[in-house]
């Protein structure tokens, strides 16, 4: 899905999950505190990867991740 989701939606849309895996990228990464509270509230999620792309610019990443 797109867009911006409502709380409903996306407990909707988490009940048809196991998983989740999150990749925001900076600085929308915030935004998956929505998707954790609906995991909390559908209950089903067996496993959920947070996004840790928290990097605002390549200098803020080592050389040997770039």
């Amino acid at each position: 899905m797109q867009g911006e989701l409502e709380h409903d939606q996306i407990v909707a849309v988490i009940k048809q999950a196991d998983i989740v895996i999150c990749t925001f990228a900076y600085p929308q990464v915030m935004e998956q505190l929505k998707i954790i509270d609906a995991i909390k509230v559908a209950g089903n999620i067996k496993v959920m990867n947070t996004s840790k792309f928290i990097f605002k610019d390549k200098e803020s990443v080592s050389p040997k991740h770039r």
